[in-house]
Formats: C-alpha cells, structure tokens, sequence
C-alpha cells in the first residue's frame, strides 16, 4: 500500500464513522410571540396567563417551595413592544406584560446586553416610584440577567437608549414568572 493511500484511511475513517451518526434532532420552535394590545396610554400589552396557586397547597415539605408558575417567551424589542422617539437623541421601546391576580413579576433574559448609554427601567404602571433600572453596568459575561420580583400584576419595560444606537439592543426576554 502507498503511502498516498495510508495518508487517507484515518479521513476515510473518520468519514465513515461519521455518516453512521443519527442526525441531531431538530431544535424546538420558538414560542409564538402572544398577542398584543394597547393599553389607553398607547403602550403595547402582552396578557400573560392568570396568577393561581396550586390547588394541592405545598404539603411536600422536601419539594422546593413555589411561588410561581413561569411562562416561557422569546421577546425581543424586534418582535413585540414599540418604539419611538423620545427626544432628539434618545429612542424609546416600551412593553407591559400583564398577568390578572399576580402578586409580582420577574424576568429571565437569556440574552441581557445593552450599550453604553442605554437604560432599562422596569416598573408597575400603578406606582411608577417603585422601579429597578438597568443600565450596561448590570451586563455579564454570560450574557444572561434574572429580576428581582417586582410587585402588581402589570410590569412595564421602558427602553431608553442613544439614537446613534440605531435600535441594537441585545436583550431577548426568555422566562416570566407569575407569583400569585
């Protein structure tokens, strides 16, 4: 045998091990984007399933305790919410989500970067004074972010960063979690 030939076997090898591999199942589909509505002020609403404690109770004293039942998303500031020009240099994108009876709302982006610049404010329409703003300080490595619960059963994402941003924002909300 050639030394051409004895080059290509480990390839021909490798190649045959290859092709007798099961493809890789296919990725999941997205969750469909829910509905929106608008709420009178004009901002854009995503109604969420009702807040409802089980109705076993938490007798498995073993078990994690729950407070929440947690809604699967794939929203970006792309696919639900609106924008709009704040002022000459800032735009703005704002989203409620509302889930009737919730005691409080939290969320999971599991993709959280936003640029220098930008802000993200997350608050109850109702009482606006309690709020949590983010900012690219709060950006991580592992690109991920989980908040705070935030009481009432409305949370409004307000969105402010440079017009010079062009929209790019890097934030994906993945998990919202309904306390009742």
């Amino acid at each position: 045998m050639s030394i051409a030939a004895l080059r290509t076997l480990p390839l021909l090898a490798c190649l045959a091990a290859c092709a007798s591999q099961p493809p890789a199942p296919p990725e999941p589909p997205p969750p469909p984007v829910p509905a929106q509505t608008q709420d009178r002020g004009g901002v854009p609403r995503i109604s969420l399933p009702p807040a409802q404690a089980p109705a076993e109770g938490q007798d498995n004293k073993s078990a994690p305790y729950r407070f929440a039942d947690s809604v699967e998303l794939e929203l970006t500031p792309r696919s639900a919410g609106a924008w709009s020009r704040w002022d000459e240099g800032t735009d703005r994108w704002r989203l409620d989500l509302h889930s009737p009876g919730a005691t409080s709302l939290n969320l999971h982006f599991d993709r959280f970067a936003l640029p220098p610049g930008a802000s993200l404010k997350l608050y109850d329409p109702s009482a606006p004074a309690q709020s949590l703003t983010l900012s690219a300080a709060d950006n991580k490595p592992h690109g991920q972010l989980w908040t705070p619960q935030i009481r009432g059963d409305t949370l409004r994402l307000d969105l402010r960063l440079p017009a010079s941003a062009g929209r790019q924002v890097g934030l994906k909300l993945k998990t919202v979690n309904i306390a009742w």
